[in-house]
């Protein structure tokens, strides 16, 4: 019913709130636009991502409890925003590690230089090597997180032990680049299948070692982006997409 109340009340939005305890639904019209908006980062745990904002409130995301994250939308719906506005706050609150990996794009480029970025890559080659490098921490980090010890997560180790281990984002723009396609070659196929492989390990243990996926696409499909791996990306974050399979395929959990 949202698009006929929408068209009826001339609302510009309307949010749906379910109330506890009860068979009631909570209905907020919101009537007016955004105005001179500006953005500023917030201060936040190194497990939590920015995200936005409603009429209301701001929208942020526990990745402990969500974690790995999945943008969808079309093109020129503000996926590269977003991504700079995530990774904005992310440097701002310091104390975590990223890496940035892309395929002939250079959207991220602008931090490459930052002293919270500890790989840029930009090609293929370099997206395997970063992925393997990452892969080899996330090893020593299952090691060092022993449930016999008591030690369950990164934030139990951090509370044991004196070295920190700090939160790790890897982000990934436009996964489809990664994803094997009849014209790849045998070369690229045989590098995308080596990445593929350490994105599963990532996504599968990836919440109790503290790294975390960030990544983002056109079209959720299977033809972009694996089942298995978009499967254990928790907090889905879809933009405008007018593809009614790529939308259905967004929308299984939306922040």
């Amino acid at each position: 019913l949202k698009d006929k109340l929408l068209t009826n009340t001339g609302s510009k939005d309307i949010e749906f709130n379910r109330l506890e305890n009860k068979s009631m639904i909570d209905i907020t019209f919101i009537n007016k636009p955004f105005k001179n908006i500006r953005f500023e980062p917030k201060h936040l745990k190194p497990y939590e991502i920015y995200v936005g904002y409603t009429h209301s409130e701001n929208v942020i995301v526990n990745l402990n409890k969500f974690p790995h994250v999945l943008i969808g939308g079309d093109t020129g719906t503000g996926k590269s925003r977003l991504l700079l506005a995530i990774l904005t706050n992310l440097i701002y609150n310091s104390n975590v590690t990223i890496h940035l990996l892309q395929v002939r794009k250079n959207d991220l480029g602008v931090f490459q230089n930052c002293k919270q970025v500890i790989s840029y890559s930009k090609s293929l080659d370099d997206v395997r090597d970063s992925l393997r490098a990452i892969d080899n921490e996330l090893q020593k980090r299952e090691i060092l997180i022993d449930n016999t010890k008591g030690i369950y997560n990164v934030e139990d180790f951090n509370k044991k032990e004196t070295y920190k281990l700090k939160y790790n984002y890897v982000v990934i723009e436009e996964f489809s680049f990664l994803n094997i396609s009849k014209g790849d070659s045998k070369g690229e196929k045989k590098i995308k299948s080596e990445c593929l492989r350490y994105i599963k390990n990532l996504v599968n243990v990836g919440r109790s070692s503290g790294i975390f996926l960030i990544t983002s696409l056109q079209k959720p499909t299977a033809d972009s982006i694996p089942t298995d791996i978009k499967a254990q990306l928790t907090t889905r974050i879809s933009l405008t997409i007018k593809d009614k399979i790529g939308r259905a395929s967004c929308r299984e959990r939306v922040f």
